[in-house]
Parts: C-alpha cells; structure tokens; sequence
C-alpha cells in the first residue's frame, strides 16, 4: 500500500514556487495535492485553523508518496526552499490542509465584495502569469490574494473589494476583465473548473476564436438543435449565447 505524506514548503518568493511546481512536472513527481499559496492567505487563516504557521511569501501544500520525499526536498533545496514542513500523523496533515481549505471563508470576510477567480494557464506560463496578477492589482487598486490548484495551473486569484463603492466594483470589474483575457493570450482558459455561466460568455467566444474551437462550437450548438430543438433546455446559455 502507498504512504502518502503531506508536505507543507515556503519560499521568499513566488518565482521560488513556481520553478519547484515547473521542475516537478519536469521530473515526473506525481503529487496527489498541490496547492498554492500567498503571504495574504497565510495571514489571513492565522487564527482560523488549529495551528501557527510561519509567514513567507509562497507556500505549497503537497502530498506526495513517502518514497520520493527525500527526492522531492532536495528539489525544494534546489529552489531555495526556507521552511519545511512534514506532516508527522494524521492530525497535522489535516491541520496542514486547514490553511487551504478555510482560506476562501477567511478572507472573504475581509472584504465587502469578494470575486474569486479560476482561470488556467499551461505550467511553464505559470510564473509570468502570477507576476501579471500582481501587476494587475497594483494597476486597478484592487486587492488580489492568490491561491489554488497549482499542479494544474489553476491558481486561483480572489479579488476583494467594496461593493457598496462604486469605483472599487468598477476596478475589480476592469481587473477581472484583464486577468481572463491575458489568459487567453497565455494559451490558457477563463475557466478551469467553475464554469462560463453569463459573466464569462465573451470570454468563452475570444477563447474559441483565439484557440482553434470554433468548429467544435458549432458542432455543439447543432447537437443542442437535435435536443432541444424549441430551445427550451437553459435558454440563452453557454452554448446559444457563445
């Protein structure tokens, strides 16, 4: 039976995260958890999950098979890792996960509006597209915390703001707007689990445009024809309105 051990590394920069994210899919490590996490994360579960954990500037929540561990820890070396952790039961593996599952309730509590985002980007544009969040955010004057499902480029950022103010909901709009387009341009997607649903349609259409999906688009909209031929079946949605 595989033992699977939860590993919990932080780094000074989130240019020290990615390459360790990058070289692992290199090196063929096939972690079952990889996730992604900022210093607002960090700060913003202290106090919401049964243990203290250091505050750096990226974090990454692995699990991985205890026969490659040594491996993978001299891959964090490599990539100057400057703090460990290694789950040593059962109770602070699921301590360790605490940090990430309860991120999203922590901090949407900061704010009066909260956005959280999903879009994907291939791994090796992994690092430019984080440093592009950061631009972002400084660029609109919208607080942007990042976090996510980073073995899959999915590193989702949360965009916080006041939505009783009518500038701060127009930055994190504008903000938003760019985070899905530069993924287009990535060769990535606006969506890589939360779905299209109406806010993301002319995105899902440049997307398609942009990526070669136009025929396959078509393909659907006559299936859908063959279905629901009066057009009753969730009108006006994803398929119809792309």
């Amino acid at each position: 039976m595989k033992k699977i051990v939860r590993m919990f590394a932080q780094f000074d920069s989130w240019k020290s995260a990615t390459k360790v994210i990058v070289e692992m899919r290199k090196r063929r490590f096939q972690p079952y958890l990889l996730e992604f996490m900022d210093r607002q994360t960090i700060e913003g579960v202290q106090g919401k999950i049964e243990m203290s954990l250091p505050v750096f500037e990226a974090s990454l929540l692995i699990d991985i098979e205890e026969r490659v561990l040594d491996e993978l820890v001299n891959l964090m070396k490599e990539c100057s890792v400057k703090n460990i952790i290694i789950a040593k039961n059962e109770d602070e593996s699921d301590q360790l996960y605490q940090a990430r599952a309860l991120s999203y309730l922590a901090l949407k509590q900061q704010a009066t509006g909260a956005q959280a985002e999903d879009v994907c980007v291939p791994i090796g544009k992994l690092e430019d597209y984080l440093n592009h969040v950061q631009a972002i955010s400084k660029r609109y004057n919208v607080r942007i915390v990042v976090h996510g499902h980073a073995g899959d480029g999915n590193v989702h950022p949360l965009l916080l703001y006041d939505k009783n103010d009518r500038q701060s909901t127009e930055n994190a709009r504008k903000a938003f707007e760019d985070i899905c387009n530069y993924a287009i341009e990535q060769g990535g997607t606006t969506t890589g689990e939360h779905g299209i649903g109406m806010q993301k349609v002319a995105f899902l259409r440049r997307q398609l445009e942009e990526h070669g999906g136009e025929e396959p688009l078509r393909i659907m909209k006559e299936i859908k024809k063959l279905i629901d031929s009066k057009g009753i079946m969730n009108p006006n949605k994803y398929v119809e309105a792309a």
